[in-house]
């Protein structure tokens, strides 16, 4: 009786511990910078489950993942962040304790995180997006303004072509009705009266 119970949990924990230690992977991992907000998609097969928290001094940003896998769509998401990024500087991934995995985004300035998951449509599986928006938003028409001014600044800042010798028009040449002979049109400011040749 007791080698049938033992065979029956072994048989159970045999079929139940893949399933429930299986974790899950990402299958891309996309950011898109603009000046209003930075997005980062995590897209998966199955819906992620996570945590997130703001720090201060230095701001960050820490998303914690439950069962996802630390593969290459995640280890790779920090060469996807630009210089050019607006609000993130940089993102660090790894393990922080069993079954978990966080991810730590690194600020530029003070930010509001909004993060949602998202139902697969189309082709497109589940996706956890996080948006950075700046706790001040931005004014179009400052930012608009603010445009102006750097084409300014770096048109002035283009050097001038070096200055090339012009050479003279030449004087385009006058028939005079009555008599019908090539003058030359004089500059107005020496000008002399032309008379007919008799």
């Amino acid at each position: 009786m007791f080698n049938c119970a033992a065979r029956l949990i072994f048989i159970v924990l045999l079929f139940w511990l893949p399933n429930a230690m299986a974790s899950i992977a990402i299958s891309s991992a996309r950011v898109w910078p603009a000046p209003e907000y930075t997005r980062l998609t995590l897209e998966s097969k199955q819906a992620i489950h996570f945590n997130l928290l703001t720090l201060k001094s230095p701001e960050r940003l820490v998303i914690d993942l439950d069962d996802v896998e630390l593969d290459a769509a995640l280890t790779e998401l920090g060469g996807k962040i630009g210089n050019d990024d607006p609000y993130i500087k940089s993102i660090r991934v790894g393990h922080f304790k069993p079954g978990v995995i966080r991810l730590v985004l690194d600020l530029k300035t003070e930010a509001k995180p909004q993060i949602f998951s998202l139902n697969p449509v189309a082709e497109y599986g589940n996706r956890l997006v996080l948006d950075v928006y700046p706790v001040v938003a931005i004014d179009p028409l400052m930012a608009l303004a603010q445009q102006s001014e750097n084409k300014a600044a770096e048109a002035a800042s283009i050097p001038a072509p070096a200055s090339t010798v012009a050479e003279p028009n030449p004087q385009p040449e006058i028939i005079a009705p009555s008599s019908r002979k090539r003058l030359k049109k004089s500059n107005p400011r020496n000008a002399q009266k032309l008379v007919p040749a008799p």
